[in-house]
């Protein structure tokens, strides 16, 4: 990546933690944890930004971080967390098998050599620990639509639009996964899948209701923004009446049949192969 890319990335992060009002517990994904609250835990957040994620496991467990956001690791430190800024498609300056979870959401496809920080990843990896991968399907029907009419692979969707801050020529993503390549990758880095969350387009996580709900209910409902009053009050209502007529156990099953055609991310529990 050029020093003007990595500059106009970082630019577009520190802009977005600067300019988001977060709420006081941020915004907690329980799927990190499967859904436990976890103590005595060593965890190592990549590339998670101002890792508001997991600012509710920072009480009870030693919380790492790398970013490359300034502002974001500013934000990391005031919630507990060990954070610095660094280069994560650089070596983990951590000794082997140390950490019991490692975070690596949406940070793969921003690096040119991605299967070298899972090598790292899973170095640093206990033999009981886990990995949590998120990455974006830019293959999604959705996206072959658009591919089909002359659209381009910048994300776009409701709630995020790149097409904003990018052009081809600079777009922060530089490594596109389909399903099947995603899965050579992780096999070639002696990396094994043990739970996948599957649901239509974005609901499985970038969207994922259940994480909204999550932090409006541990935020005490605080309502900050417009965005978020949209979230709460129409599209939350919405959801339940579409999760009764079409639960979400029922729409996994559909879309494990083709997870790279109907999902919009990948978002994965991986364990090291035996």
């Amino acid at each position: 990546m050029s020093d003007h890319q990595f500059l106009h990335q970082k630019n577009f992060y520190n802009d977005g933690y600067s300019s988001t009002k977060m709420f006081d517990m941020g915004f907690p994904d329980l799927k990190i944890t499967d859904y436990q609250f976890l103590e005595n835990k060593e965890i190592l957040n990549i590339g998670g930004g101002n890792c508001a994620d997991v600012w509710y496991l920072a009480k009870n467990n030693k919380i790492y971080a790398i970013d490359g956001s300034d502002y974001g690791v500013e934000e990391a430190k005031k919630h507990g967390i060990e954070a610095a800024v660094g280069d994560v498609s650089l070596s983990l300056h951590f000794q082997d098998k140390k950490f019991d979870i490692i975070i690596l959401k949406d940070i793969l496809e921003h690096i040119y050599n991605p299967i070298e920080l899972l090598f790292e990843a899973k170095r640093v990896l206990k033999d009981s620990g886990y990995i949590i991968l998120s990455l974006p399907n830019h293959f999604y029907f959705l996206f072959r639509l658009r591919i089909l009419f002359g659209g381009n692979l910048i994300w776009k969707d409701l709630l995020h639009d790149h097409t904003k801050e990018f052009d081809e020529w600079n777009y922060q993503h530089v490594r596109f996964f389909t399903y099947k390549g995603l899965k050579k990758m992780l096999s070639t880095a002696g990396c094994s899948i043990e739970k996948a969350y599957w649901d239509f387009g974005t609901l499985a996580h970038y969207s994922d209701p259940d994480m909204y709900k999550t932090a409006f209910r541990m935020n005490r409902r605080q309502i900050s923004s417009r965005r978020q009053w949209l979230m709460y009050k129409v599209f939350l209502p919405f959801y339940s009446f579409f999760n009764f007529i079409f639960p979400k156990s029922l729409r996994s099953l559909v879309v494990s049949l083709a997870p790279g055609l109907l999902c919009a991310g990948f978002y994965l529990k991986l364990v090291k192969s035996k």
